[in-house]
């Protein structure tokens, strides 16, 4: 009897033990499809869960992000126009050094074709020529007029062969943007050269215009001597503007050349 009841009382104390630390012992996992779970936290309300929200310290949190945000955008945008303008400026540079060299080949082009003996040198034989007619004229000394005639229409009767000059490149980029950015004293000297070309035209043309006009006294002596001295001063002028031109192409070529 003493042993049953020992027996029951400490039975029912291991019950009320495990009971109380059960109780305070977490609550049981369970597993869904693989998952676990524990029913007093899915039990539990919804604000109990939530992880509260850190505490907020006003403009100080946040200005300090945009400002630097500000600054690389600013600093982007002004890096991206800097490499456009850099882009720019290097493709302008290249094409005013590419209408320099066209330039200089133009002018080039002209200076070899004027000194040739085509052009020029045909022309200063021409004025020495008609320089010893205008004096067998002034002494009116017909053998030797009908001589020197002679000698005109063998070796001057093709003409007087103006030198054709090019001026395409000038014509095409003097007015452009590329030549604002070369530097004056190209374009000071550009302009000279080829307003002496204009200059060369204008003689030759204003001499065509005498020979072609008709005249009832072309067989006269004071017609043909007057026709002898124009000539004579014509072909004056153009020789010494043709030297005139060669120096000045000598002088356009070397600010070209020194700018490349």
């Amino acid at each position: 009897m003493h042993a049953s009841v020992e027996f029951i009382v400490s039975q029912r104390g291991s019950e009320l033990f495990h009971a109380i630390e059960n109780r305070h012992a977490s609550p049981p996992q369970r597993r869904v499809n693989g998952l676990s779970w524990e029913p007093a936290l899915c039990n539990a309300p919804a604000a109990m869960q939530t992880t509260p929200a850190p505490a907020r310290d006003g403009w100080r949190s946040w200005l300090p992000r945009v400002v630097a945000e500000s600054v690389l955008i600013v600093f982007s945008v002004l890096l991206a126009l800097a490499v456009d303008q850099w882009r720019e400026d290097r493709e302008l540079a290249r094409q005013v050094r590419d209408a320099r060299q066209a330039f200089a080949n133009e002018i080039r082009g002209n200076r070899d074709l004027l000194t040739s003996e085509r052009f020029h040198g045909h022309h200063k034989r021409m004025w020495a020529h008609f320089r010893l007619l205008s004096e067998a004229a002034d002494a009116k000394d017909e053998p030797r007029l009908a001589e020197l005639d002679k000698i005109t229409t063998a070796e001057f009767g093709n003409g007087v062969w103006p030198t054709p000059l090019r001026d395409a490149v000038w014509r095409s980029l003097s007015q452009s943007e590329l030549v604002r950015h070369m530097q004056p004293a190209e374009v000071f000297a550009l302009a000279d050269v080829y307003r002496e070309q204009e200059a060369l035209d204008r003689w030759h043309n204003r001499m065509f215009d005498i020979w072609s006009q008709p005249s009832a006294d072309i067989d006269k002596p004071e017609f043909q001597r007057s026709t002898i001295h124009a000539t004579r001063s014509y072909l004056a002028d153009v020789v010494a503007s043709e030297e005139r031109l060669l120096k000045l192409c000598a002088a356009a070529l070397k600010q070209l050349e020194s700018n490349e």
